[in-house]
C-alpha cells in the first residue's frame, strides 16, 4: 500500500494503476468474505469493482494473486495499527500494549469473515510461488514483532521490566492476543467496544502481572 509521502514520489500513471488495483482488491475482499473464495467468480469481482472482466487481467493474473494482495493489505493495516500504538509519546510499555491490543481485537472483529477466509484458504495454496510469498509475509510479521520488542527493550533498559529477551516475550504476548482473537473469530462472536476494552486490559494485566494472588 502506498503511503501519503510515497504518493508524492510515484508517477501519476503508477498511482492510478495502484488505485485501480485497490478497487479490485476491495471488491474481491468483500465477495470472498461473503461468498467464499471458490464460489466467487472473476466476472462477479469485475462487476463489483465496475470494471470489464478483461480489464481485471491487466492488474491480476488470477484469483490467487488477488488473495495474496488482500493478505498484503491486511498486513499494511496491521503495520499502521502497530506504528500508531507504539509511537504514543510518553506512554509506558503497558499503555502502548493496551492500545495495541484494543486495536488488534477491534480489527479482528471488524474483519472476522475475511480472517476466516484466510485461515481456510491459506492451507489450500500449495504452490511453490505462494509458499515463497508466505515467507515474505512471515518476514513482515517478524518486523512488526521487532517493533513491539523495541518497546520492551526500552523498558528493560530503564529497569521497569525484568531482563528477559525482548523478542521472546513479544512472541508470548502476541500468542496470547492472537489466540484470543482466533477463538472469537472461529466462534463468530462480535464483541462490543466495552468487551474489547476489557479483553485488552485483561490480556495486558495477565501478561504483566500474572494470575498468582500475591
Amino acid at each position: 500500500m502506498l503511503q501519503n509521502n510515497e504518493n508524492l514520489m510515484v508517477p501519476r500513471k503508477e498511482r492510478e494503476k495502484h488505485a485501480r488495483q485497490q478497487e479490485i482488491l476491495q471488491a474481491a475482499r468483500v465477495l470472498f468474505a461473503e461468498k467464499g473464495y471458490h464460489d466467487t467468480t472473476l466476472e462477479e469481482i469485475a462487476h463489483k469493482a465496475e470494471f470489464a472482466k478483461g480489464t481485471i487481467y491487466n492488474y491480476f493474473a488470477n484469483k490467487d494473486e488477488m488473495f495474496y494482495g488482500i493478505i498484503e493489505n491486511i498486513f499494511d493495516e496491521m503495520d499502521s495499527i502497530t506504528a500508531a500504538a507504539m509511537a504514543t509519546a510518553g506512554a509506558s510499555a503497558r499503555e502502548k500494549l493496551t492500545a495495541y491490543a484494543k486495536a488488534v481485537i477491534a480489527h479482528s472483529m471488524a474483519h472476522s469473515d475475511l480472517f476466516m477466509l484466510m485461515i481456510r484458504q491459506a492451507h489450500r495454496q500449495l504452490t511453490d510461488e505462494f509458499d515463497e510469498k508466505i515467507k515474505n509475509l512471515h518476514e513482515r510479521d517478524l518486523a512488526t514483532r521487532k517493533t513491539i520488542a523495541q518497546v520492551h527493550a526500552e523498558e528493560i533498559s530503564n529497569e521497569h521490566l525484568k531482563a528477559y529477551d525482548p523478542l521472546e516475550i513479544t512472541f508470548l504476548f502476541e500468542g496470547m492476543l492472537r489466540s484470543y482473537c482466533m477463538y472469537h473469530i472461529k466462534a463468530r462472536h462480535q464483541l462490543t467496544t466495552a468487551e474489547i476494552d476489557r479483553a485488552a486490559e485483561l490480556i495486558v494485566a495477565v501478561y504483566f502481572d500474572g494470575i498468582q494472588n500475591k
